[in-house]
């Protein structure tokens, strides 16, 4: 996990070696990564698909397929939050997908190594990943849902690294049989299985932070796996109350410490994952969980929506690939050309470019075209804070809030908005 400069911005990236490997040849057999043209100028079409907690947006034209991720998503989201999070209240806000048609088209949006990817930015997030199978588009979607279910939920907010792509990891491979409602936890991951017998594990003591080298994360990530599946398999009761002291104790280390006494040396974590590794018994759990009963609603997605899109998942390549910043701006400035009431652009513009942010009037009219989304109330809560009109700035906070932005958003945006970075 990389703290960005951007608003509640958190990057996860999250790949084995193994599908490092993998991605590399996908990549290579698609020729050189570009874009194809938005739909007004005769690109495949873009839909939005919207369910009770999620909306995808995708260019994939075949609307079966579409209509099967969705569902997909829904019922894996219903398994893992039933079975690992039951006493989690639910979220309301839907989590976004952009599902690309072609690992070409994703790879253009994604970090070097990475086959997918989970942002989070100003309390709400964007999951990418390509659709096609021959990326495992289920297990590494799988992947990114966990990680935005964890941080929509606030579970990850004081969690250390190893918890969450340990978690990550090990509900990524859950299945479920469609015929008959069953689902399974725990399979073993056969990729970070056979990754840490090949390295060997990483080293304890700098599990609590994110190495910098893609092999050294896939071995962090490996290992992590490991250990989260030792502890859900051997150690569930103080498992649990750990995952539920987090919540309330920023002290990730204390926390462990207190509960786990006994694994707080290195040789004693080591002996247990070194025993584990060699014989442990790695359970699966089976549960008949119903699958989900929802509508459907879909709508095109206009081509100013898709520039906007585009501006936004640009941000995240920006460190990685130096023609970024001007594709960024070229999708933005197309974006608001067609439409200057773009919300997602002016998020952009305003968050992430730091552009604009004194004025008010764009702000004004975006919340008078979309009074019910707290984005827009948030836009205008940054203007009047960069104005030091405190007041102002309270109000449209507050109105924010009411509309869905969350409290823990809030309180962080009044100390992030008034020093913009």
């Amino acid at each position: 996990m990389i703290d960005g400069c951007h608003p509640q911005a958190v990057y996860t990236f999250a790949m084995s070696v193994g599908r490092r490997v993998a991605w590399l040849i996908l990549a290579l057999s698609t020729g050189c990564a570009g874009l194809p043209k938005c739909p007004g100028e005769g690109g495949p079409r873009w839909t939005e698909w919207t369910s009770p907690h999620f909306r995808v947006l995708t260019d994939q034209e075949d609307d079966r397929d579409a209509e099967r991720l969705v569902s997909q998503l829904e019922y894996f989201r219903e398994a893992i939050v039933t079975a690992a999070w039951r006493e989690v209240p639910d979220v309301k806000r839907p989590i976004e997908v952009v599902a690309f048609r072609s690992v070409g088209e994703a790879d253009v949006f994604l970090p070097p190594d990475s086959a997918g990817a989970f942002v989070s930015y100003l309390g709400t997030g964007t999951v990418v990943a390509p659709v096609t199978e021959r990326v495992e588009r289920a297990k590494i979607l799988k992947h990114e849902l966990v990680h935005a279910l964890t941080r929509q939920m606030g579970l990850d907010r004081n969690a250390p690294i190893w918890f969450v792509e340990g978690v990550a990891m090990y509900l990524a491979t859950t299945t479920y049989d469609e015929t008959s409602d069953e689902v399974t936890f725990g399979a073993v991951d056969r990729e970070a299985l056979g990754l840490v017998a090949h390295f060997g594990r990483y080293p304890w003591p700098a599990m609590w932070s994110w190495p910098t080298k893609p092999t050294e994360q896939a071995v962090h990530e490996a290992t992590s796996w490991l250990f989260v599946h030792y502890l859900f398999n051997h150690q569930a009761d103080r498992f649990h109350r750990f995952q539920t002291d987090l919540a309330a104790d920023p002290n990730a280390r204390g926390t462990w410490a207190k509960i786990f006494p006994d694994l707080v040396d290195f040789k004693a974590v080591d002996q247990v994952l070194d025993t584990y590794l060699g014989g442990g018994e790695y359970s699966r759990y089976k549960q008949t969980i119903p699958r989900p009963r929802f509508g459907l609603a879909s709508r095109p997605i206009p081509d100013d929506e898709v520039h906007a899109v585009r501006a936004l998942l640009f941000t995240w390549v920006v460190g990685h690939d130096e023609s970024a910043p001007t594709r960024q701006r070229a999708e933005l400035a197309e974006a608001l050309r067609i439409n200057p009431l773009n919300l997602r652009a002016r998020l952009v513009e305003r968050f992430i470019l730091k552009e604009n942010i004194g004025d008010v009037e764009i702000p004004l009219a975006l919340t008078k075209s979309s009074p019910l989304d707290w984005r827009s109330w948030v836009l205008l809560a940054s203007a009047h804070e960069s104005r030091k009109d405190g007041p102002a700035f309270q109000a449209a906070l507050q109105l924010a809030v009411a509309m869905g932005f969350q409290g823990s958003d809030a309180n962080a945006m009044k100390t992030q908005v008034a020093s913009p970075h």
